[in-house]
C-alpha cells in the first residue's frame, strides 16, 4: 500500500480508487459515537491528547519491533506487558498509536496506565480514549493493543474493540477489516497476533 498516496494522486479517479480500496480493506469511514451532552469525548478528555501519541512507520515500526526483543529480557518483559494501547485509524489510512494515559480531574496527565493496578480494572479510570488520537474525528477502525506472553513467547496482540467507533453492530469491524490491520503493521516490519473477539 502506497502510505503518500493521498498526495501524490491527483485524479479525481485516482482518489476515488484509493477511497474504495481504503473502505473494502478497513472498513467504511466512521463519526464517533456521541456521548450524552452532545460530544465525542468526556469531560476529563476535552484539550487533551495523550502524550505518547504516534504514527505507525517505517521508525515507529522499528521500535515497536525493538520493544518484543526488549520484552525478553528481564524484568523489562513484566513491565511491557503491564501496559496497554490504544490504536485509531484516520480515514486517510494513517494509524495513530498511544499509551492509554489518565487525565486527572486536576488535569494532569499520568504517561500511562497498567492493565490492572491495585487489582482494579483501568476501565474504571478517566482514561484519554480513541477520539483523543484524532482530535475526535471520524475513523475507519480502532482498537487496543498489548504485548503478550503466548507459549514462552512475546508477541504484540491487537484487536479492534471500541466504546465510540465500533459501537454498534453496523459498525463492528470484520474478521477481515482486523486481518488487513495485521498484514499493515507487517509491512512496517511489526508481527500481530489478531484477536478476533470484537470482530463481526
Amino acid at each position: 500500500m502506497d502510505h503518500t498516496c493521498y498526495e501524490r494522486i491527483d485524479s479525481f479517479h485516482g482518489a476515488l480508487w484509493m477511497k474504495v480500496d481504503l473502505d473494502s480493506r478497513f472498513g467504511e469511514v466512521r463519526a464517533a459515537f456521541i456521548l450524552q451532552g452532545g460530544s465525542c469525548f468526556h469531560d476529563w478528555e476535552v484539550g487533551h491528547k495523550p502524550i505518547s501519541l504516534f504514527k505507525l512507520a517505517a521508525d515507529t515500526g522499528n521500535q515497536m519491533k525493538h520493544a518484543l526483543e526488549l520484552a525478553r529480557q528481564a524484568p523489562f518483559g513484566i513491565a511491557l506487558t503491564t501496559i496497554g494501547y490504544i490504536w485509531v485509524m484516520d480515514p486517510n489510512g494513517e494509524v495513530w498509536i498511544a499509551v492509554e494515559e489518565l487525565a486527572l480531574a486536576d488535569g494532569v496527565q499520568r504517561r500511562g496506565v497498567p492493565k490492572r493496578r491495585n487489582g482494579q480494572h483501568p476501565a474504571k479510570e478517566k482514561k484519554l480514549g480513541h477520539p483523543t488520537l484524532i482530535g475526535g474525528g471520524p475513523a475507519r477502525i480502532a482498537g487496543e493493543l498489548s504485548i503478550e506472553e503466548l507459549s514462552g513467547k512475546f508477541r504484540w496482540v491487537i484487536n479492534c474493540s471500541s466504546g465510540r467507533y465500533c459501537y454498534e453492530n453496523e459498525f463492528r469491524p470484520s474478521i477481515a477489516h482486523l486481518s488487513n490491520t495485521v498484514d499493515l503493521f507487517r509491512e512496517f516490519g511489526v508481527q500481530m497476533m489478531p484477536d478476533y473477539d470484537d470482530a463481526a
